[in-house]
């Protein structure tokens, strides 16, 4: 992930109001108590871990009484599995000190295997990035979070993060000698990248998706039934994607040696929304695709079958 060019001095820290001040003194920045909603089985817990592994937190800060960056786009880590991240080049540890009387303004964001790149910037009077996200985000969550007016006395710093993607999951439920006849689903004419702008809006956690860059796409999830246990009667798959406006999507079986495919139009306008959960699941019987019981906000369709909603926060 590229550098901001806007260099950062620990010694910036070091001098206030004319008065020399020993490292000694001064109190490290760090990152703490981060609390993050369950996500897609990859963050499930205020640890911030993944599969095991402590995500980095990608961080700037901004000093709002001089009107300028105190710091841009360093990589606070957790290496020991501790209370609290803090910063790092590379691989070695490179304390960030606290400035003297001086709150600062934090703008972060974590991902996890998938790094986009990202370009920092500080347009108004906050800073805010620019991730270029691309289809291998799909299976990764990318968070972000805002904290304002934060002192020494605030280290460390508690972050809330936020989802900037929306969770869909699809579930086939088939009798033990049926489930292998579904191939997967397509979601139809979808974002699968586009540009992320997460910024602080005076306090406010902000971002949007710019997909002037892209174009959609049928994007298709497919069964991997070499990590899958065929002695279960259902099947999920799911995915993360940008905020945007709801398609339809198709679920496609092999029924009897012919394909079949049953298309799912969701009527009316409406988004997938960051950070909501929505749940789409159908029902084979005996080769034949059967309704299954409704929840409150069911949609039924002209088609085939029927199919149930789900659609909840993260939180």
């Amino acid at each position: 992930m590229r550098k901001s060019i806007i260099a950062v001095s620990i010694l910036f820290a070091l001098v206030s109001c004319g008065k020399s001040t020993s490292i000694d003194s001064l109190k490290e920045i760090s990152i703490g108590a981060v609390r993050c909603v369950e996500t897609k089985g990859y963050v499930t817990d205020d640890a911030l871990a993944e599969s095991g592994t402590l995500r980095d937190i990608h961080i700037s800060a901004y000093d709002a009484s001089s009107s300028q960056p105190y710091f841009l786009n360093e990589t606070f880590k957790n290496p020991a599995g501790t209370t609290s991240w803090t910063n790092y080049r590379g691989e070695v540890h490179t304390p960030l000190y606290w400035p003297l009387s001086i709150s600062l303004n934090f703008l972060a964001y974590s991902t996890g295997s998938v790094s986009p790149d990202a370009t920092w910037s500080v347009p108004g009077k906050n800073p805010q990035a620019v991730l270029k996200v691309t289809p291998e985000s799909l299976q990764d969550d990318i968070l972000f979070a805002v904290s304002n007016d934060c002192t020494a006395e605030s280290s460390p710093v508690s972050l809330e993060f936020e989802h900037t993607q929306a969770w869909l999951g699809f579930i086939v439920k088939a009798p033990l000698a049926e489930i292998t006849t579904f191939k997967g689903v397509t979601i139809e004419n979808v974002y699968t990248s586009g540009d992320l702008t997460i910024a602080d809006n005076y306090g406010t956690p902000y971002f949007s998706w710019d997909f002037s860059r892209t174009s959609r796409t049928n994007y298709m999830l497919a069964p991997d039934w070499t990590a899958y246990s065929t002695s279960e009667p259902q099947i999920s798959l799911s995915v993360l994607i940008p905020q945007q406006p709801r398609s339809s999507f198709k679920f496609h079986f092999n029924i009897n040696g012919s394909e079949k495919i049953y298309e799912c139009e969701l009527p009316g306008s409406g988004y997938w929304y960051s950070s909501m959960r929505y749940t789409y699941m159908v029902n084979v019987i005996g080769g034949e695709i059967t309704s299954v019981s409704k929840s409150d906000n069911d949609v039924v369709n002209d088609f085939d079958f029927e199919f149930t909603v789900s659609e909840h926060s993260w939180n």
